[in-house]
């Protein structure tokens, strides 16, 4: 099976095609997969992990295109369409090993404590990225180009159908495939070498030597991978360059047959590296149901304590202590919510048997922890007993009576036998803290702005259910407006938006609270008593106030228990209404036992 490089052409082997063909349809058929995947899950869609979405996507269209020329070349009009096709699969080519180089270009930025959030870290990463795949393959399709005029140029087909440069050029092979793949995989292998290396300086540790191991063989994998797939390609430039193109020129029949099952099954191979780290969690998050509760719980447990990201490479295991919050996982944070989706449906009694600090765990313990939180809030079960913990919203436009009904809420149940935590208002700690809305049209800023303030809120609720938790007693916990709130003040994509990126949804993030009461404004059928007098962060005429009470209001419509409590009959029936909406679906006469 010879490959002869002279002007005639190059020789047509069936078995080289034949194989090439179907690994280049499991490829387009892996990396669709990939595509359908990362898109029933938004937190792949975010950064980091979209590195990996777009590496695939590369080699969906690089295969698709392989693809094309081998049923042209089956159909013996190869030559005449190589000098099109040519260019764009050398291209695509290219732009997967530079999209390869990217992702670790991004561990290697992580590595020196990048904080993922920081604005300056991605666009650096993303400079890199772009710089990868947008300039070098125009610049090889330019190349190409400017060669077509004199007729098949420098591609032609090869013995596997596609078209690709003439073994009459090794050096252009070795310089624009063969030195980009010896690069990228050299320079992949450093990064995680220099990885492990710093792993002492993020972690602590009696952690050291499992995230050195979890590093290591993952990122074992990833370079195992990629050079698994390219060796032979390598191989055969290698062949044709120590030959020099001469007539007569051949590459072993081992290396054709190998490079044909291994090179064209590449995305073949990406989608599986890529997105192995993702499976559980994503498995969880889509629903796949097991024989048993307890299985679901028990499988989410028993992950590794150093919790997969999907598509930074473990770059977010290297937290500095101090920059641990700024550096939290986006895949972490769906996980934590698959769980709870996957605790509410099972008995309570499961999580009794988790460790009563696992909270101060890593990895999955905190989010087992914290699943098991909203499984007491969902079913009203506890350690000791029934004793029940419920989650309720006071939201509502600006000088509603939320301070008022927090008031009168917490003495009229404290009287009945509940503990209530009453949860401040995120804003205006915000606000008193020093931190100033960035504005509507602040773009990134805004988005970054209203991420941390959902990150306070969320983790303000979790706290004072876990601490409810811990008493054994009924408890009910009030929050002076929650997550979905931000929504009212920023257009309908951005905050669809900026929950993705926390790994939440609208309904993912209803789900946490088990009743919604909507203050109307005193704005609307009370206009004397409304003021900004007595909230510095309040700052709207009353007009506006209007306006943004139906707009909070329409933030909470898909909650199955929201009640609209309005100024119809004076401030006291309001109170007693709130009183007797929170009533309606908690432990007392006429309520919900």
């Amino acid at each position: 099976m010879d490959l002869v490089a002279d002007p005639s052409g190059v020789h047509y082997n069936s078995a080289a095609w034949a194989v090439s063909l179907v690994a280049a349809i499991l490829s387009v058929a892996g990396a669709s997969f990939v595509a359908y995947f990362f898109a029933l899950v938004p937190a792949l869609r975010t950064f980091p992990a979209r590195l990996n979405f777009v590496l695939c996507a590369i080699d969906l269209v690089w295969f698709s295109l392989a693809l094309l020329s081998m049923l042209v070349h089956a159909g013996d009009a190869g030559t005449t369409v190589c000098t099109v096709l040519g260019p764009l699969y050398h291209a695509a080519s290219l732009a997967s090993i530079g999209w390869t180089a990217a992702i670790a270009a991004n561990l290697a930025l992580m590595v020196r404590q990048v904080p993922m959030d920081d604005l300056k870290a991605q666009s650096r990463t993303w400079a890199v990225a772009v710089g990868a795949v947008a300039v070098l393959p125009p610049l090889v399709l330019a190349f190409g180009a400017a060669w077509l005029p004199g007729g098949r140029g420098y591609y032609e087909p090869t013995p596997y159908g596609t078209c690709f440069v003439s073994p009459r050029f090794p050096v252009v092979r070795l310089l624009t495939q063969t030195l980009p793949a010896l690069l990228t995989a050299a320079f992949a292998a450093g990064v995680y070498a220099r990885a492990i290396a710093t792993v002492p300086n993020f972690v602590p540790a009696e952690q050291v030597r499992r995230v050195r191991r979890r590093i290591a063989s993952r990122g074992a994998g990833y370079v195992a991978a990629f050079a698994l797939c390219w060796v032979l390609a390598v191989t055969e430039d290698a062949v044709l360059v120590s030959q020099r193109g001469q007539p007569g020129a051949a590459v072993p029949d081992w290396v054709v047959i190998g490079k044909a099952l291994l090179f064209f099954g590449q995305g073949t191979w990406d989608a599986a590296v890529y997105t192995s780290a993702a499976t559980p969690s994503a498995a969880l998050t889509l629903g796949v149901p097991h024989r048993d509760r307890f299985d679901t719980l028990a499988s989410f447990a028993s992950l590794s304590d150093v919790v997969d990201s999907p598509g930074d490479d473990f770059g977010s295991q290297l937290t500095n202590p101090r920059t641990a919050d700024s550096q939290r996982n986006v895949a972490m944070r769906a996980s934590l919510q698959a769980a709870r989706s996957a605790v509410r449906r099972a008995p309570f009694s499961t999580c009794l048997a988790l460790p009563a600090d696992s909270v101060a765990g890593s990895g999955s313990a905190r989010a087992v922890a914290s699943a098991c939180d909203a499984a007491a809030t969902a079913t009203g079960e506890a350690t000791g007993g029934k004793a029940p913990i419920f989650t309720v919203v006071l939201t509502g436009g600006p000088c509603g009576g939320k301070s008022s009904s927090l008031e009168h809420v917490t003495k009229a149940f404290s009287a009945r036998g509940f503990d209530v935590y009453a949860g401040p208002e995120v804003p205006t700690i915000i606000m008193q803290g020093g931190g100033k809305y960035p504005g509507i049209d602040a773009g990134e800023l805004l988005s970054q702005f209203e991420i941390a303030l959902l990150q306070l809120q969320e983790q303000m609720e979790d706290s004072f259910r876990r601490i409810a938790l811990s008493t054994g007693r009924p408890s009910l916990v009030i929050l002076d407006r929650a997550m979905p709130d931000p929504g009212a003040y920023i257009s309908p994509a951005q905050f669809d938006e900026i929950l993705a990126r926390i790994g939440y949804s609208r309904e993912s993030i209803m789900a946490r609270y088990d009743l919604v009461v909507h203050l109307v404004t005193a704005a609307d059928g009370a206009l004397p008593f409304y003021t900004t007098s007595n909230n510095a962060a309040r700052t709207e005429s009353a007009e506006e106030a209007v306006r943004l009470d139906r707009a909070v209001e329409q933030c909470y419509k898909a909650h199955p228990r929201q009640v609209v409590v309005g100024n119809e009959a004076g401030f006291d029936v309001k109170l007693e209404r709130v009183v007797e909406a929170i009533g309606s679906v908690v432990s007392l006469p006429g309520g919900r036992a």
